[in-house]
């Protein structure tokens, strides 16, 4: 091999390593994307299952008057939580945070609208 051949191939190789490290943090950002897409997709999915889960406590709530706010919330909890799992999404202490500040927000948000009506 020349010296011209070895000098060519130190380039190349140089250049190959250059454009996988340039690469490296468009993959990474391009994962935190995707993971990202998956996340919002699993949170609509989760506010779904909680819409319908704070109308099932507001019906057992009617026949169980005794019932307080804080035994409400648990209960609206544990069917999404058991509504994650039928459609196989994980729910993470995170998330559990984040749902039962959807449910207050969205219990806040509708008392309102009755004060204003």
């Amino acid at each position: 091999m020349t010296t011209e051949q070895v000098i060519t191939l130190i380039t190349l190789i140089a250049g190959l390593i250059g454009a996988i490290a340039a690469l490296i943090p468009t993959l990474i950002k391009l994962f935190k994307a995707l993971k990202e897409i998956f996340k919002n997709k699993n949170w609509q999915a989760l506010k779904d299952i909680a819409k319908t889960a704070m109308k099932e406590v507001e019906e057992h709530y009617r026949s169980h008057p005794e019932m307080t706010s804080q035994q409400k919330l648990d209960m609206a909890v544990e069917i999404i939580i058991e509504g994650a799992k039928a459609i196989e999404i994980e729910v993470s202490e995170e998330t559990i945070r984040d749902i039962i500040k959807y449910i207050e927000d969205t219990i806040k948000w509708a008392n309102d609208m009755k004060k204003d009506s």
